[in-house]
């Protein structure tokens, strides 16, 4: 794990972990799912984009499971806006 990860790990941000094959693909296979939904019509702009947002933030999950990281538990109700989760101190 690299050193910048190691000082969001030490800060109670991300935690180690250990991933899987079968977890990444899971986790692609909402990436996918959800850019999909997000080009329904009829739906309204806020919802299309808030269902692009979570295919973001499940592609997030991916990259950092391959640094065998993953977001500590109340971390991802923290990080709402970059200024949220900008480095820590």
């Amino acid at each position: 794990m690299s050193t910048t990860l190691d000082v969001w790990v030490n800060s109670g941000s991300l935690q180690r972990h250990t991933t899987s094959p079968q977890e990444v693909g899971d986790l692609l296979s909402v990436v996918q799912r959800d850019l999909a939904a997000s080009q329904t019509a009829g739906l309204s702009d806020d919802r299309k984009l808030t269902i692009a947002y979570n295919a973001a933030l499940q592609a997030a999950k991916v990259a950092l499971a391959a640094t065998c990281a993953s977001p500590a538990s109340s971390a991802g109700q923290a990080c709402r806006s970059p200024r949220a989760c900008s480095h820590p101190a």
